[in-house]
């Protein structure tokens, strides 16, 4: 008995080492930088890879280093914040066409873990830019096509939303300011404007459209009883709109699948 209780002892030690002898790498992690491209419009801003170039960009890390510095193509300027807005108007001194961007990040490491980790990481990403107003040589929104779907609460109640895009001099440059624009109709179900202004007179069209490569910006024409004003982003074949989005009492969320 004496023997077993012996034996029984040293397997429950050895049991017990095993089980504080806890491998510290076990789930160690060795750090892979990366980070995010967003082309901004007004206040809203939308993950990419090509963007306009009247357009601002949020450049900004994905997790958390000590310090990071930033290479924005041919810039000679370094910037040192983790997140920041890169851009006013059309940049200054990048042409249309492909930008390198490089991210270094710099943060300890665990040499315990990983002996051969400097602490020093990169991450970049080539980033297009296309212009969205020169005729001739303008690149056109993918968001342009037809969308059916419906809203998030009414899910049996489909309709088609169309983004549509339009040369202004069919109808008044001096109000539109622009040579091209886009038009979402359609929105809420049903809608189309009907006031006095002429160049609106179309019940296929509803209002126009601040527009960035993959998503948009919209104003309501009216006091907002539309609740047509919103934010629309391409995911995939998908279209997504929050509209509404000034007035609680109508907030929505449409979701629509590229028909065309």
């Amino acid at each position: 008995m004496a023997k077993f209780f012996t034996i029984l002892s040293t397997f429950l030690l050895l049991l017990s080492c095993k089980k504080n002898n806890h491998d510290p790498c076990q789930n160690a992690v060795q750090p892979s930088l990366s980070f995010n491209i967003r082309e901004v419009v007004y206040d809203s801003s939308y993950v990419t890879d090509t963007m306009f170039s009247h357009n601002a960009v949020i450049f900004e890390t994905v997790g958390e280093y000590d310090s990071v510095k930033w290479n924005i193509g041919n810039d000679p300027r370094i910037f040192k914040e983790p997140r920041f807005i890169y851009g006013s108007g059309r940049f200054t001194g990048i042409p249309v066409g492909q930008v390198e961007i490089k991210l270094t990040a710099y943060k300890a490491p665990n040499v315990k873990c990983f002996p051969a980790d400097k602490g020093i990481y990169t991450a970049s990403k080539t980033l297009t830019i296309v212009d969205a107003y020169t005729r001739g040589s303008l690149t056109k929104s993918p968001l342009l096509g037809r969308y059916h779907g419906s809203n998030t609460d009414s899910p049996l109640d489909t309709f088609t939303v169309r983004i549509e895009y339009f040369d202004s001099t069919k109808y008044d440059l001096t109000h539109f300011g622009r040579q091209n624009f886009y038009w979402i109709s359609n929105l809420p179900k049903g809608y189309f404007w009907d006031g006095s202004d002429q160049t609106y007179n179309n019940p296929e069209l509803q209002y126009g459209v601040e527009i960035n490569y993959l998503g948009y910006k919209g104003f309501s024409t009216t006091d907002g009883a539309t609740c047509n004003n919103g934010f629309g982003f391409l995911s995939h074949d998908s279209l997504i709109i929050d509209y509404g989005v000034s007035f609680a009492n109508c907030k929505k969320r449409f979701i629509g699948r590229r028909i065309n």
